[in-house]
Parts: C-alpha cells; structure tokens; sequence
C-alpha cells in the first residue's frame, strides 16, 4: 500500500524498539511508550541499575544551585533565551567514593527551587512534575581535562576523564536543559 518492504518496516521497527520508542512483543504487536522523559531513559538507566543489582551503592549528593548569567557561556547564551539560568552541579558516589560530577544548565522560565534538597531525586522526574515535557535528547561523548574545582571534588589528579555533553529538548526543538558530565 505505502510501496514499502517488510523488511524495511521490520528495520525501522527494530530501531524505534532499541531508542525506547516501541516495545515489540512477539506474535502479539508493537507497543508504542509514552513520550516521556522516563521512557526514554529507560535504557540510559541501565547502567546505573546494573550497578546497583550487583551491589554498588551509588548516591547523589553535594548538590549545589545558583542561578548564573547566560551571557558569559557561548553555548548557554545562543541556546536559552532568559538572561539568566539555574546551574544545578551534583556528585554521584560509588560505594561512597566520588564518581561522576554533573553540571545541569535549565532556563530561568522554569522557577526552580534554590533549595539543594529539591534535587536529590531524579531531575527529569522533577522538570516533568513541573509539566516539562521531552522530546529528545542529544548526547555527546569525548575526552576533557575537568578544572581543578572537578578534580578536587572527584579527588582525582588532572588528567583526560570520560565527558558527556548532553542537550534536552521539548516539542518545538526548544533546549530545556544542558548537562555535562
């Protein structure tokens, strides 16, 4: 009818299944998840439960928020359009050890709590409880010295660690968070 192969709906299928669109379900159907944040994270999370299951501990902690002046970032300065956005920075702990240093960057819009307590849990569970809704998300992988204020958080020595650049957008490919980790 729509002068597509099988094979090619089977492919296209198979790759909205392994981005967390679908869920595919033999001799039964494909299901397709809610657009949320949640469900399309569920594969990220794997990791982080695959640590818990075989018994690390893994915490957030040493949260940090301030609101900071976009014009003094290139990349937050041509992607928010407030003057000004929140940072939220965290320290996830491995078996009480220092692990992974995140910096979040979210437009002012949002009117975020300056309490650090607020953001112990998960972020994206609590930008969707305040109706933020995502669509994509936009990952980048490469290798970065972290400044000395890193570094002596994570209690490490400056050397090239592992980074993650991460944008989040809504429904209008608007940028509602930027992370780096």
């Amino acid at each position: 009818e729509f002068g597509v192969s099988k094979i090619t709906i089977r492919k296209a299928v198979e790759q909205l299944a392994i981005e967390g669109y679908v869920e595919k379900y033999s001799a039964i159907g494909t299901k397709v998840l809610e657009n949320r944040a949640i469900s399309k994270l569920s594969k990220g999370q794997g990791f982080s439960e695959y640590l818990l299951s075989t018994g690390y501990t893994l915490r957030k902690g040493n949260v940090t928020i301030s609101k900071v002046d976009v014009s003094n970032h290139p990349i937050l300065s041509t992607n928010f359009f407030e003057r000004e956005c929140y940072c939220i920075e965290r320290i996830y702990t491995l078996n009480e050890q220092p692990y992974i240093h995140f910096t979040h960057y979210i437009p002012d819009r949002f009117s975020l709590s300056l309490d650090p307590e607020t953001f112990k849990d998960s972020l994206y569970e609590l930008l969707y409880k305040k109706g933020v809704y995502f669509n994509r998300f936009q990952d980048e992988f490469g290798v970065e010295t972290p400044n000395e204020k890193i570094a002596n958080l994570l209690n490490i020595e400056l050397k090239p660690l592992f980074q993650r650049t991460r944008f989040s957008y809504d429904i209008n490919q608007q940028v509602i968070e930027y992370s780096i980790g």
